[in-house]
């Protein structure tokens, strides 16, 4: 199996072509075909940008992702053609929220004796021409100080792209009960419009609240197809939902910051399970 060259992008399509041929030679005329496409949310980082975040972010503390989203899958039947040859286009709809993909082609032959030949091709599909990437010097803040932001707009290869609107909003996140489930809900939002640049534009956000905010930047290409990226950051004093259970609790270490040097010091913010509490931080290099 084979896919056409890209890149490939949210709206256009892409052909995926399933070959069968005998070991002797020559094509596999009229043989069944079964498609299964499978299509699910991936990361994507352009060419030298891995200093900035793209797509959701799933911090390097934690051992599950934020999104852990099911893909979609669709199947299809087909005959190979003279040349023992089948075609099948896949058409790509938008998605919202808008992220890349990652779409998996599997097309099974049978031949002559009734046996099974699989064949895969894999694709990337971008939701936009543009990306739209994040970064903050700190993860946590105290209560009171700003959030500050960078976002920075490329294309698929890396290249700044200046000159682009971009919004960028922070939502609060809150704990809420919801049919008898603690779920996490927005509470409260501040958007932020900027130009892009040939390097990362700033925003400022107010933290009058401690807890996560979500930082959410979009942007658009010509074809008005749009592109998000999405990470969190921390504002100490927040709270977590409350357990009806007896278990283990945790308390959660947040960095600052993921890399340091010698001579500076790093922070670490404490997110215990319940307060008042005394505890012992071990140290080990």
């Amino acid at each position: 199996a084979q896919a056409s060259e890209g890149p490939h992008l949210g709206g256009g399509h892409a052909e995926v072509t399933a070959r069968a041929s005998y070991y002797a030679g020559g094509g596999l005329p009229g043989a069944d075909v079964a498609w299964q496409v499978m299509a699910k949310p991936t990361t994507y980082t352009p060419p030298n940008r891995s200093d900035f975040i793209f797509g959701v972010w799933t911090p390097w503390w934690w051992t599950r992702p934020i999104h852990d989203e099911a893909g979609k899958r669709e199947s299809f039947q087909g005959r190979t053609d003279g040349s023992g040859k089948h075609v099948l286009r896949i058409d790509f709809d938008g998605v919202e929220p808008p992220r890349p993909s990652s779409v998996s082609a599997e097309g099974t032959v049978m031949d002559v004796n009734r046996q099974a030949w699989t064949g895969t091709a894999a694709l990337l599909v971008h939701p936009s021409r543009l990306y739209v990437g994040l970064k903050s010097r700190r993860v946590f803040v105290q209560k009171g100080e700003p959030l500050v932001v960078e976002a920075i707009v490329t294309d698929i290869d890396g290249t700044a792209v200046p000159g682009r609107a971009c919004k960028l909003r922070a939502e609060r996140l809150d704990w809420v009960q919801e049919k008898g489930e603690w779920r996490e809900k927005a509470v409260g939002q501040e958007e932020c419009a900027l130009t892009s640049g040939k390097e990362g534009q700033s925003c400022r956000f107010a933290t009058k609240e401690g807890g996560v905010y979500r930082i959410t930047a979009r942007v658009a290409d010509d074809q008005g197809r749009a592109n998000e990226s999405e990470f969190r950051l921390w504002v100490a004093g927040g709270k977590l939902p409350p357990r009806r259970n007896v278990e283990r609790e945790e308390a959660q270490l947040i960095p600052d910051q993921k890399d340091y040097r010698a001579g500076e010091t790093a922070e670490l913010l404490v997110l215990s399970p319940f307060a008042p509490a005394a505890g012992v931080l071990p140290l080990r290099r």
